[in-house]
């Protein structure tokens, strides 16, 4: 359905968690290592980052939304920020290239604490946004 109003562009990630052995002499046992999910935050920042510049520069006369559930959602709005802050904001109408985002399931809880707090990047981006969020959601309570 989404293909049919524009461009659809996929991101696919690793999965977390999968194991990677690392090489080791004949007489050694491989050793197996998880990537830590700090890292693995960081690398689907990058791999959003490049993404959304790459289809920038493919299409500057088309909008840029982004729609993630979860934590793609956080994520998304990570690298809005990110662009945003990086691109310069002269008359644009959508500064940093990303021209609005969709959050479906935002995860309201981090590492960090509650998001929506008066420090939280997200409340600096000058976007449209919409959440959409469940009754039921485990992860958007805040109360």
């Amino acid at each position: 359905m989404l293909a049919q109003l524009g461009k659809l562009v996929t991101i696919t990630m690793p999965p977390l968690g999968e194991r990677q052995q690392s090489l080791a002499l004949a007489d050694e046992e491989p050793e197996e290592s998880v990537t830590p999910v700090g890292q693995f935050l960081q690398q689907m920042i990058a791999v959003v980052t490049a993404r959304v510049r790459e289809v920038r520069r493919l299409h500057p006369d088309r909008p840029v939304i982004l729609i993630g559930w979860g934590v793609g959602a956080a994520v998304n709005c990570q690298v809005a920020v990110m662009e945003a802050q990086s691109a310069p904001a002269v008359g644009a109408a959508s500064p940093g290239g990303i021209s609005g985002l969709v959050c479906l399931g935002f995860p309201m809880f981090t590492l960090d604490g509650i998001r929506g707090e008066p420090d939280d990047p997200i409340l600096e981006l000058r976007i449209p946004i919409l959440f959409v969020v469940g009754q039921n959601a485990s992860q958007a309570r805040c109360f």
